[in-house]
C-alpha cells in the first residue's frame, strides 16, 4: 500500500486518509510550529509515496500552533501627551516580543489610569481628560507594563469660546 500524503491536513482528515489507504493511524505527538496551523499534520513518518505491507502504522506529528513568545517589554504611544479637560485621546500599546518583533497589542492590553479623577482609560486604550492635572496612563500584558504620562490642560476651545473679543484701550481696567 502506498502511505497517503497527510502533510497540512488536520490531524482528524489525515487519519481518515490513513485508514482508508488499509493503514492504521500509529498515533502522534505534538510540536510547536510557526509555519502550519493548531490540530495541522507537520510531518508523517513513513513519508507519503512509501510502501508499506497493509496494516503497517503511520504516526503524525502534529502542530500544536505557534510558540509562546514572552513580551520582552511594552511601550503606550505617544509615550507623553497634553490634551485639554474634556477632550479624549487614543493611545496605542505595542509590544517587544524576545525574538525581537514588535506588534500593536492596544486591543489586548489591560489599561489602567493612576488618577482615575484627572483621566480615565477605556478598555480599548481611549483616555477622557476629567480635570486639571497629571496622570499616568498604563498598559500591560502579562507582567510587562509600559506608561504615558498624560497632562490634563483648559480646554482651549472653551476659553476661545467665552464671549466675543474686546477692544482693549491701554490704560483701562478689564
Amino acid at each position: 500500500v502506498v502511505v497517503p500524503n497527510v502533510v497540512g491536513q488536520t490531524e482528524s482528515a489525515a487519519t481518515a486518509a490513513i485508514v482508508g489507504a488499509g493503514l492504521p493511524a500509529g498515533g502522534s505527538t505534538s510540536t510547536s510550529s510557526g509555519t502550519f496551523p493548531a490540530a495541522s499534520v507537520v510531518s508523517q513518518n513513513p513519508a507519503a509515496g512509501t510502501m508499506m505491507r497493509r496494516g503497517s502504522p503511520v504516526s503524525l506529528v502534529v502542530s500544536s500552533g505557534t510558540p509562546a513568545q514572552t513580551v520582552q517589554s511594552m511601550s503606550v504611544e505617544p509615550a507623553s501627551a497634553s490634551i485639554g479637560k474634556g477632550a479624549t485621546l487614543q493611545l496605542n500599546a505595542k509590544a517587544t516580543y524576545e525574538d525581537g518583533h514588535s506588534e500593536d497589542v492596544t486591543s489586548r492590553a489591560l489599561w489602567s489610569s493612576g488618577t482615575p479623577s484627572v483621566a480615565t482609560v477605556s478598555a480599548s486604550g481611549l483616555v477622557t481628560a476629567l480635570e486639571l492635572g497629571a496622570a499616568a496612563i498604563s498598559a500591560r500584558l502579562g507582567a510587562v507594563s509600559g506608561a504615558s504620562a498624560l497632562a490634563v490642560t483648559a480646554n482651549v476651545a472653551a476659553v476661545a469660546n467665552a464671549g466675543p473679543a474686546q477692544d482693549v484701550v491701554p490704560g483701562t481696567v478689564v
